[in-house]
């Protein structure tokens, strides 16, 4: 049966109101991904439990991408990239976002030592960036997967790379299905998005804020709060539009983390806040928030 060439589902012309559906089943995409390609359509689709996705990359047997880009570079998107048991590599994509000052080689040192990971890959296809080192791994096996969180950029770079037109939108659940497509003598496979809080907005590029926060001040950024029982200066790398402010504590928080020297403190999948002397920091949501060894430092180089 005929697959949409977008999200890998099989068209069907039965039901109207379910996935897949299609007029005709010679149509190359199904009626949801033609309305999210022509008219930024976005519904949820179907959502696979991550630990299923998993399951079903790890029996592909391939060199496996792992793409993440740099606002979802945290603890809980790591923990499933180590769960993949194939040959693998960490991708960081939309490094063009990063300050310009900013460099690469330092950048994965940095990240490879937070996260004990030793393939670390950057990629950016608005700068060229890292592609041909993508595409040396199709030289060297037969089957190669991208795979990550929703929205990370796998179809993007698929269709840049390998010139298809996999269905793509800045919303989550795009690719539905397992997608297996040809290309010269390698197999490509585009799995569908691990499920992640993503952002929806598109950032232009992170910028680096410092701020001195006073004794007894508060910071918030998207509804999180931030208590500091004593003064601290903090750069935070989020993207222009994420609101922040400060303000002298209204409420008490027992929950706190205690960042060491030269750490950041990743806040959900909008980025970090890095600390150059360490300090305790009263929380609301620690849930959403993880420590590594900083992968930037001072935007500052040093």
């Amino acid at each position: 049966m005929s697959k949409c060439k977008g999200c890998g589902l099989t068209l069907q012309n039965k039901d109207k109101s379910a996935l897949g559906y299609s007029p005709k089943l010679t149509n190359k995409l199904c009626e949801r991904c033609f309305k999210i390609t022509n008219y930024n359509y976005h519904d949820d689709g179907k959502s696979i439990d991550n630990n299923t996705i998993c399951s079903m990359i790890n029996k592909k047997k391939a060199f496996n991408f792992f793409l993440c880009d740099i606002f979802s570079l945290n603890d809980s998107n790591i923990q499933l990239f180590t769960k993949i048991n194939n040959p693998k590599a960490l991708v960081i994509t939309k490094v063009d976002l990063l300050p310009a000052n900013v460099d690469y080689k330092t950048f994965i040192e940095r990240v490879k030592k937070a996260y004990n990971i030793e393939n670390v890959l950057l990629t950016s296809i608005k700068n060229d960036v890292g592609l041909d080192d993508i595409l040396k791994y199709t030289k060297v096996y037969t089957r190669v997967l991208f795979c990550g969180p929703t929205s990370s950029g796998k179809s993007s770079i698929i269709n840049y790379l390998f010139d298809f037109e996999l269905t793509t939108s800045a919303f989550k659940n795009t690719t539905q299905e397992f997608i297996n497509l040809k290309w010269d003598n390698c197999a490509i496979i585009d799995a569908p998005g691990f499920m992640s809080d993503i952002l929806t907005k598109k950032a232009k590029m992170i910028s680096p804020r410092t701020l001195n926060i006073k004794k007894d001040y508060e910071l918030v950024i998207d509804n999180m709060s931030f208590l500091f029982k004593n003064s601290c200066s903090i750069t935070l790398f989020l993207p222009a539009y994420i609101e922040v402010k400060t303000r002298k504590i209204r409420n008490e928080l027992s929950s706190y983390i205690d960042v060491p020297d030269a750490y950041d403190l990743t806040v959900k999948n909008i980025g970090f806040i890095y600390f150059k002397k360490g300090c305790r920091v009263y929380v609301n949501d620690s849930e959403h928030l993880s420590l590594r060894s900083s992968v930037v430092g001072s935007y500052e180089q040093d």
